[in-house]
């Protein structure tokens, strides 16, 4: 990233270009009510990248149980620097309307009604 830094108060007025490193990555994670792996495989299929997927099921919930093929994380990222990242919201599926208005942990999920999150990353807490 290239920033123009401008001399301060009466100098000369001179530009230097300066070149940094930002640290700090956000991404969209976008919540689901049981589609996520659709909505993922559609953005790979036009932005191309590859595409992670991981399930309830594989996270430890018994496969035998409702929702354990869901989406727990997934995303696709491209080498253009194209990221996207989508879960399925735990126990609500396409045809549920119930609307609590806050988010919340509960078994160790993160349940809410919320369309969307920002994935905030970075290499230190501090940093963040």
């Amino acid at each position: 990233m290239t920033a123009t830094v401008e001399s301060p108060g009466n100098a000369p007025a001179r530009r230097q270009q300066q070149e940094y490193t930002m640290s700090i990555l956000t991404t969209t994670h976008l919540n689901f009510r049981g589609d996520a792996r659709a909505a993922l495989e559609f953005y790979a299929s036009v932005f191309g990248g590859q595409t992670a997927i991981s399930t309830y099921g594989d996270f430890g919930m018994p496969k035998d149980l409702p929702g354990a093929d869901k989406v727990v994380f997934g995303q696709v990222e491209n080498q253009d620097g194209f990221r996207i990242m989508a879960y399925d919201i735990p126990g609500r599926t396409a045809d549920s309307t119930e609307v609590t208005g806050h988010t919340y942990r509960e078994h160790g999920t993160t349940v809410t009604d919320q369309p969307f999150f920002v994935s905030v990353r970075g290499h230190t807490i501090d940093e963040v």
